[in-house]
């Protein structure tokens, strides 16, 4: 079993990632599909779920938020700027598609926090929304949709801004270059090689 595992959720296919340490798991943005990612759980029934870390509040990252914490039981955490966004489907939305979280939502409590056996780092990276955040566990850095292989998330949605995205990418350039980059859509990297090839950092 690796230390993170991952599925790809929904149809704009998500990345959720399940963190292994110690028979607990940790989940960060179960974005659909309830079923499918159950299905992965019952793999492991001696495990804990822990908690459910989300990168921020857009809909297609959140989708079984609401299910999971139902089963489970389990905490959600989530920066306090994306609550309104997670919670209001009148600027949560892609055409038809929405979703929001009615469960209670834990707020992000420090830079630096533990949830049951996880010791995570939280990095502030507004931009894609007010409230993106990019989490740090081990060599792992999960990037949400602020950072993806040789590219950026948008800024055109609610809660975005192309100034504050260019400010979180300056800071993203000052952390570890071993870091492994897993973010919110499409392939894995690491820091470095975004470094010396994603246009957004040169």
């Amino acid at each position: 079993m690796a230390e993170v595992e991952q599925i790809r959720l929904g149809i704009f296919q998500v990345n959720c990632y399940f963190l292994h340490q110690d028979k607990h798991i940790l989940c960060i943005d179960p974005g659909a599909n309830m079923k499918r990612i159950e299905q992965y759980l019952l793999q492991y029934p001696d495990h804990i779920l822990d908690g459910i870390c989300l990168t921020h509040g857009h809909f297609d990252h959140i989708g079984a938020v609401d299910d999971l914490v139902r089963k489970y039981q389990c905490p959600i955490y989530l920066s306090k700027e994306d609550e309104y966004l997670a919670t209001h489907k009148e600027v949560n939305f892609m055409g038809n598609r929405f979703a929001t979280i009615t469960s209670k939502i834990t707020t992000y409590p420090s830079n630096h926090f533990t949830i049951g056996v996880f010791d995570l780092s939280v990095y502030d990276t507004p931009g894609h929304t007010e409230g993106s955040v990019c989490l740090g566990w081990k060599q792992y850095l999960f990037t949400g949709d602020t950072l993806f292989k040789e590219s950026v998330g948008r800024t055109d949605l609610y809660g975005g801004s192309n100034v504050k995205l260019k400010q979180s990418l300056e800071l993203l350039k000052q952390l570890n270059p071993d870091y492994l980059i897993y973010p919110g859509h499409s392939e894995h990297s690491t820091l470095q090689q975004e470094l010396l090839n994603n246009p957004y950092l040169q």
